[in-house]
């Protein structure tokens, strides 16, 4: 029968075998093991340090870039935060010559019946009559722009519109076209002012003509009876007298006669 060794030296062989075995199992790497050289840890330090924390959370720089690109997408282009007209934008857009542009932006104010000041009226109705007169096809619709604009700003000017000669010869004309109709409107006006009274001067007139009317029979009336009263005292004076006259007793004479023996 064979004898076994000493069972310290099997324990310790076991141990060993064993302790081979878990390596191999766990251990994919000798670093795992032994641990990572002095150069793989300062790489390993500096990918941890160069990662982000957290990626979902946005850090201060993306807050403040975000933050005007939602501002800037709420607001319509060629409207001011406020929901005026834009006309700074609108006229670097003009004077770019983007005039296609321009007129959509001022149309669609306009069609949006948003509140307008007199200013920005006059700014909307300058730069459509001056972009549609440009054009040969549209210059009738830009004709009567500049009478809107002529209408409400009288004194309007076109300096600062830089358009060429033939635009400044058409608002010339268009001035003084709106000059004489509204010069013939005016005497028309004052013309029937003064055949058709006013409905107060009307009455005026009505009450006078009735009072005048009262007092013309108030007159009549006056003289009516005072020929009647006049007649009748002088009826009843002639019959007083006629009657006086006629029923007197007459006086009888007595004839004495003398009879002589």
């Amino acid at each position: 029968m064979p004898k076994f060794p000493n069972k310290s030296a099997f324990t310790i062989l076991f141990f060993l075998f064993f302790s081979v075995f878990c390596l191999n199992s766990f251990a994919t790497s000798p670093e795992d093991f032994v641990g990572p050289s002095d150069s793989n840890a300062k790489k390993s330090s500096k990918e941890k340090n160069s990662k982000p924390v957290n990626s979902a959370v946005p850090t201060n720089s993306a807050k403040s870039s975000s933050t005007p690109v939602a501002a800037k997408s709420s607001t319509l282009e060629g409207v001011t935060a406020a929901g005026r007209l834009d006309t700074a934008q609108i006229h670097l857009i003009y004077l770019d010559g983007d005039f296609d542009k321009s007129i959509s932006l001022i149309e669609n104010f306009l069609n949006s019946k948003k509140y307008m000041s007199d200013g920005d009226s006059v700014f909307a109705f300058k730069h459509l009559g001056v972009m549609y007169a440009a054009n040969t096809a549209t210059r009738e619709k830009g004709r009567g722009y500049m009478y809107q604009l002529i209408n409400i700003e009288p004194t309007a000017k076109l300096m600062d519109m830089y358009a060429c000669d033939m635009i400044y010869l058409i608002f010339h004309n268009v001035e003084e076209d709106y000059a004489v109709k509204r010069e013939k409107a005016v005497k028309a006006l004052t013309k029937r002012n003064e055949e058709v009274p006013v409905q107060g001067s009307n009455e005026g007139l009505n009450t006078n003509a009735s009072s005048a009317q009262i007092t013309g029979s108030k007159k009549t009336n006056s003289k009516r009876n005072f020929y009647i009263t006049g007649g009748v005292v002088a009826a009843v004076g002639v019959g007083a007298l006629l009657y006086i006259l006629l029923d007197s007793p007459k006086t009888s004479s007595t004839n004495i006669v003398h009879v002589t023996n």
